[in-house]
């Protein structure tokens, strides 16, 4: 019996090597710049996948925050670029209630060295619908993730400028399934916080939202939002080296 256990760890260690031998390994991205890559999202109209994330061709390009079309051997198709005035980030890309349309999320950096928070709202070849800036609130804002809601509303979580200090809250904001602003609010102390995280919670009929929260050190930073806007409850999971860019990833 003992043999036969053996010899049975010994073919399945083989039989992983050989899985991962045989896995699939694709590399693209521009050859002279950079290339950050963010995530991708299934896409049943093309039997394959979008893929988000920004980059730069080269050294004295523009940064772009960019989305390839992947078949399922990971065999890039095409590729779209949306160029911006500085330095570009991503944040995520998601699949919106219909199945058939996806939003990106993500900003860029102006040469005043504020920052626009950006929506793409983007077709299954991933060519742009429609778009939606927001603004410098309060000098800076950036949209890190985004959650869709079963009605079609968005909600998005990110950081904003304080107006207290000169630091950041974390800002959450809804849409509705157009694009429309429903509301937005700002939480946070007097040193910088940011928000990372966001999925809508059924059983509560809110949005669960995280993020880092700076007291003496970061902390995990918890809460929910109604649909309203309304602050609910929260908690901060107090750590030296917490990071709320984690908990609700």
């Amino acid at each position: 019996i003992r043999m036969r256990g053996i010899f049975t760890m010994a073919v399945l260690a083989l039989s992983l090597r050989m899985q991962v031998a045989s896995a699939q390994l694709r590399v693209f991205g521009p050859d002279q710049g950079f290339c950050q890559g963010r995530n991708m999202v299934w896409n049943p109209n093309q039997n394959g996948l979008l893929f988000f994330g920004a980059e730069r061709a080269d050294a004295n390009s523009s940064d772009g925050l960019a989305v390839y079309l992947i078949d399922t051997q990971l065999t890039v198709l095409s590729k779209k670029t949306y160029l911006f005035p500085g330095p570009a980030f991503p944040g995520t890309i998601q699949t919106l209630f219909n199945g058939h349309s996806f939003l990106a999320c993500g900003g860029y950096y102006l040469p005043s060295g504020a920052s626009v928070g950006l929506l793409l709202w983007l077709n299954s070849q991933g060519d742009t619908l429609k778009t939606k800036a927001f603004p410098l609130f309060f000098g800076s804002s950036s949209i890190k993730r985004i959650g869709i809601a079963p009605n079609g509303k968005i909600g998005m979580i990110g950081y904003q400028t304080s107006t207290l200090s000169n630091s950041s809250d974390i800002w959450v904001a809804q849409l509705d399934s157009t694009g429309n602003l429903d509301w937005e609010i700002a939480l946070g102390g007097p040193a910088n916080d940011v928000g990372h995280g966001i999925r809508w919670h059924a059983a509560k009929q809110a949005w669960a939202i995280s993020g880092d929260f700076e007291t003496s050190s970061y902390g995990n930073y918890l809460a929910f939002v109604d649909d309203q806007g309304h602050w609910i409850n929260d908690t901060l999971i107090s750590d030296a080296n917490a990071n709320g860019n984690y908990v609700l990833s």
